[in-house]
């Protein structure tokens, strides 16, 4: 079709900086515009799970999210027109062809498609999950870490298990690192950054309500025994979106870990002392006990890491 637009009135020139203030603008300028040719806009900041030139999972921040007739539109808005970010947009029109969607870009004249090569869209410093507004509400689901889905299902063994296994073993050396990471991304007054600060998780639990990939609600808990946990709904989640997700985050830590190794950085262990109980442990512990109890109980409702639905923020 052809694609709708009027002129934008303002750009930023400020490059990435400034990509929400673009987006607000482009949307401000555009919306009666698609709504009138047929593309209605679904949410703004859309993390959009999608694999990568590799053939890797990545969660992608789609700035924003169009429906037509059933097909989505990822919708980029570029402040320039240069090769670098014509080579983006090239790598997110792949990754949104490989996931069903398509890619459209606003810009202040063409963008150099031709002269362009695709840059590589993963980034281990920035993890786009979309915070939930305080005082808003996750859907009514439960949420949990892992739950069995059929009588003889058990995490010993299972490449769920062995994926929440090598998650938790990279947890306990450079964690804290992702806990960086992620406190630009969810938590409010800490802008995204090209580097990243080590945040050591709080001894009691915290819990954080995010959309996740494909507008997925989770809750986010960290705390010192546990370490950090994504809470999935056990109603609207699939299993291959768990573990899509999970593969991301151990992406992401796994990113961290080799280039704080490169930086001769000490893990998280070294740091703490060795009398701190590594999450990891725990988890191996819960692993045991959660495989133990399924042969006891009806595995029917039995789930490993249940947290309560909170109500909003009076």
């Amino acid at each position: 079709m052809d694609w709708p637009s009027e002129p934008v009135r303002l750009w930023s020139l400020g490059r990435r900086d400034d990509l929400d203030r673009n987006t607000s603008e482009l949307i401000a300028t555009q919306e009666r515009c698609w709504r009138e040719a047929g593309p209605v806009l679904r949410t703004s900041e859309s993390p959009q799970l999608a694999v990568d030139e590799g053939g890797r999972d990545l969660v992608l921040s789609v700035p924003a999210l169009l429906e037509r007739a059933g097909q989505p539109f990822w919708v980029f808005p570029y402040p320039l027109a240069d090769t670098e970010l014509a080579g983006h947009f090239l790598s997110v029109q792949q990754a949104a062809a490989r996931a069903g969607a398509t890619a459209v870009y606003y810009a202040p004249e063409p963008l150099p498609l031709d002269g362009a090569a695709p840059t590589p869209l993963f980034n281990p410093f920035e993890l786009a999950l979309r915070p939930v507004p305080s005082g808003e509400a996750l859907p009514a689901d439960d949420y949990a870490m892992w739950w069995p889905e059929h009588a003889e299902d058990r995490l010993g063994g299972s490449d769920y298990g062995d994926l929440l296994r090598r998650i938790y073993a990279l947890q306990d050396r450079y964690g804290s690192l992702l806990g960086g990471v992620l406190r630009s991304r969810i938590m409010p007054g800490f802008p995204p950054s090209s580097s990243v600060s080590r945040v050591f998780f709080p001894p009691s639990v915290v819990f954080f309500k995010v959309i996740g990939p494909g507008e997925l609600p989770m809750q986010v808990s960290v705390c010192q025994e546990k370490g950090l946990r994504f809470h999935f709904p056990v109603k609207l989640s699939t299993r291959s979106q768990r573990l899509a997700s999970l593969r991301v985050m151990e992406r992401h830590l796994a990113a961290l870990g080799a280039q704080a190794e490169a930086d001769g950085l000490q893990d998280d262990a070294a740091l703490l002392g060795p009398d701190e109980e590594s999450p990891g442990a725990w988890w191996s512990a819960l692993q045991r006990f959660a495989d133990r109890r399924l042969t006891e109980q009806d595995w029917q409702g039995f789930q490993v890491g249940r947290v309560l639905n909170l109500p909003p923020e009076s």
